[in-house]
């Protein structure tokens, strides 16, 4: 996971707040019945899923993962992601649901993310756990004031202060990190097959570009090029190829051989 840099201009298409100011007076019209989940919000998927908004959550993003920086685009349509679930939420490990969700954010720019659908729907889906249970109601009133989100949300903050690696397999540096690469399952083991194979390939780049002295200069400087578009925002496991790169540099720098990864 690494740092996003959100785009300034919010889609068009989200500016119109209409239905937030409709879901507000229902909720106000009937608020012990959207607490207990029996009424629910009629969200518009055609406003905060419209064609516009992903397409510049997917370029900001680098058609990457807000979570775990896979490119799903290949494979599947990746989705618009709540950061902060819109219906109902999970705020403790092994909670219950708790209804209703951030459902004035529903449509908020500050609120989305493109997301692969494994660690949106398989894996996040609904949990955003806190660091202190809530003792008020979830409105719109009291909004997210005093909130500690357990997950890091890549859009506001540096994760790489949060969670570092260790080759190809992500650690805590702090209980938040725990809880996102935990909650997010950062550490499955198809994402950290897809991360090996990856890093395998990076090692082979890395030692052509900085080691090797007998190789072709047109080699070394392609090698060069795809090390740079790797550690760049827009390669894909950058977190991961940062922290590797850094590790092998150092190693060279103290004069130790760099015959393994």
């Amino acid at each position: 996971m690494i740092r996003i840099q959100r785009a300034s201009t919010v889609p068009p298409v989200l500016t119109n707040a209409t239905r937030r100011a409709e879901h507000e007076r229902d909720y106000l019209a009937a608020p012990d019945d959207y607490d207990s989940g029996t009424l629910r919000f009629a969200f518009d998927r055609d406003l905060y899923g419209h064609p516009t908004v992903k397409a510049v959550l997917v370029a900001m993003q680098h058609e990457k993962c807000a979570f775990c920086e896979s490119k799903p685009l290949a494979v599947s349509s990746g989705d618009v992601e709540h950061f902060r679930p819109k219906a109902q939420a999970r705020s403790s490990d092994g909670g219950a649901l708790e209804y209703p969700g951030y459902y004035w954010l529903a449509y908020d720019w500050d609120n989305l993310l493109f997301a692969c659908e494994r660690c949106n729907r398989r894996q996040k889906a609904s949990q955003f756990p806190l660091a202190a249970p809530r003792t008020t109601r979830r409105t719109h009133l009291a909004g997210i004031v005093g909130e500690e989100p357990l997950f890091l949300d890549p859009a506001s903050e540096e994760p790489t202060s949060h969670i570092g690696f260790r080759r190809h397999v992500p650690y805590a540096l702090t209980p938040r990190g725990a809880a996102t690469i935990g909650g997010l399952g950062l550490a499955r083991s198809e994402l950290a097959r897809s991360r090996e194979e990856r890093l395998n390939r990076l090692f082979d780049t890395f030692r052509i570009a900085e080691v090797f002295p007998d190789i072709s200069t047109s080699a070394k400087t392609k090698a060069a090029r795809d090390l740079a578009n790797a550690i760049s925002d827009q390669g894909e496991y950058a977190a991961m190829n940062r922290s590797a790169v850094a590790v092998w540099r150092k190693r060279i720098a103290d004069g130790q051989a760099l015959d393994d990864l």
